[in-house]
């Protein structure tokens, strides 16, 4: 839905909010971020979801070291609902553009992954 919340975390006042102890200063000072409502998926894409979207497309990398099929340790295969992994940027960037999506800003993935189900 959107919203204000407070972004980053803090070192100094465990009663204040997003304390944490050991907070590095790359995700400080925390502050409040207003964010409009947004659209993020539930589960992160997977292998087959990748492909369809690329549709053969040779300017986009494959999402993961190890294709569907590939055989892992202990006898598992790689599957086609294994997630994405290993995709750069700009590549996620486009093939998400040219089906009417885009990756989450910071602020939208912080959001999300601190209020998700609240």
């Amino acid at each position: 839905p959107g919203g204000r919340f407070v972004m980053g975390a803090q070192s100094d006042d465990p009663a204040a909010a997003n304390y944490e102890q050991d907070a590095q200063w790359y995700v400080k000072p925390a502050h409040v971020v207003a964010l409009d409502p947004f659209l993020l998926a539930r589960h992160e894409l997977t292998q087959a979801q990748w492909a369809r979207l690329c549709d053969g497309d040779e300017r986009a990398d494959w999402p993961s070291e190890y294709r569907a099929g590939t055989q892992l340790v202990l006898g598992e295969s790689m599957t086609g609902a294994h997630p994405v992994s290993g995709v750069e940027w700009k590549s996620a960037d486009r093939v998400l553009r040219e089906h009417g999506m885009t990756l989450p800003t910071e602020a939208q993935w912080e959001y999300a992954a601190r209020f998700a189900g609240a």
